[in-house]
């Protein structure tokens, strides 16, 4: 992706994001705090780099870098006190702007307790496991916006897999994680054609394959790279795929994606397989 683009908060749909880009360029600055731009923002900064439109979203999405606790909390009080920001009744981690756009900062790093398995009823394991810090460490760019903020954000393979570990949290509330999902799906050959066509010219030999497919492929050889800096991130991810690629009428996700515009179950259930051998291969 070319980081050296600059992208306008009118492309991203997003013309009230300037004074909460501020606020935050400020508080970095000043408590030396690092944070990088998540969910469907970081998505649209993509979707604009190639002139798709902006599916636009309600509120703005950080991962907070903090070595613990006061840490997180010096920035809500700086936000709170020197930005004007209010805070939320039924949400620690949501902050609310002067103009009443909503922030969410959600802390990695120190404040997370990260590793522990957890059986599921069907006798699958997964971790708690966030994402976010090994996201940050991989599958973040610097994006410039405005000509004024340099923000790292969430790469394209980042947001897949930050989204899929919310999906499987609270599947019951984030069912627009995957139709997020399938939307990159959709767009991923566009969006990264030159790396597709540079690095991974190889998927186009042999058997017929659409573009979608390729492009799945590819987005799991993306995140592979960013997987493979935590093996029980890697099992996780692995693990909700798996469950999900095997029958159609037990696979949520695949319903989901086929909400977003995949074409059909079948193949939504071979996009899954897809991502799986690219983060295997």
């Amino acid at each position: 992706m070319d980081n050296s683009y600059k992208i306008s908060f009118k492309a991203l749909r997003q013309e009230g994001a300037k004074d909460v880009f501020a606020s935050l360029n400020r508080a970095l600055k000043v408590l030396e705090i690092d944070f990088y731009l998540i969910g469907a923002l970081a998505r649209d900064t993509w979707f604009a780099q190639k002139g798709i439109r902006a599916l636009g979203t309600k509120d703005i999405d950080f991962a907070v870098l903090v070595s613990d606790e006061s840490k997180y909390q010096s920035l809500r009080h700086f936000l709170i006190k020197e930005e004007e920001f209010t805070e939320s009744s039924s949400n620690e981690y949501v902050l609310f702007n002067k103009q009443g756009k909503q922030i969410d900062l959600l802390p990695f790093g120190a404040v997370e307790i990260e590793g522990k398995k957890i059986v599921d009823k069907e006798g699958l394991f997964h971790t708690n496991i966030s994402g976010f810090k090994e996201v940050y460490e991989e599958g973040t760019e610097e994006v410039n916006f405005e000509g004024e903020y340099n923000f790292k954000v969430s790469t394209l393979a980042g947001i897949v897999i930050l989204k899929l570990i919310a999906y499987d949290d609270r599947p019951e509330i984030r069912s627009n994680d995957i139709r997020d999902i399938a939307a990159i799906i959709r767009h991923y050959f566009n969006l990264e054609s030159d790396l597709i066509y540079e690095n991974h010219v190889e998927l186009f030999a042999g058997e017929e394959h659409s573009l979608e497919r390729i492009a799945a492929r590819v987005l799991g050889r993306q995140m592979k790279t960013i997987l493979n800096r935590n093996t029980l991130l890697k099992e996780r991810i692995t693990s909700i795929l798996r469950t999900n690629a095997q029958l159609p009428e037990d696979s949520s996700i695949g319903l989901q994606l086929v909400n977003g515009n995949i074409q059909t179950i079948d193949e939504a259930i071979v996009v899954l397989k897809e991502i799986i051998k690219g983060i295997e291969e």
